[in-house]
């Protein structure tokens, strides 16, 4: 073969090389394409029935009305320990008045 022979058959297996890699680059690009449609389609929220969507409502309700009772009655719990503890305070303080003894002023 002559010299342009050889230059032409290496430049065809280049360009058949960088076809081969165009058409698996697609390939993949394609296949994420289509995986993320699929996965788009299970987390849309149109896909929801009225009736999933009116009861995750109601769910989110109940949870956030459980959290405010909850912390309603640790609240009311302890502004009954604080009065309690501000009444031992007060009952402390009377005794130690009655305890110190009085100095001549």
């Amino acid at each position: 073969l002559t010299e342009y022979g050889v230059y032409l058959d290496r430049e065809q297996e280049e360009l058949d090389q960088q076809k081969r890699l165009h058409q698996a680059i697609s390939k993949r690009q394609e296949f994420k394409q289509s995986q993320q449609e699929i996965r788009h389609r299970h987390s849309h929220s149109c896909l929801i029935t009225p009736e999933e969507s009116k009861h995750k409502v109601d769910e989110i309700r109940r949870s956030y009305s459980e959290q405010l009772r909850k912390k309603d009655t640790k609240i009311s719990r302890l502004k009954l320990d604080l009065h309690n503890i501000q009444l031992q305070n007060n009952t402390m303080s009377s005794k130690i008045k009655l305890l110190r003894p009085k100095t001549a002023s």
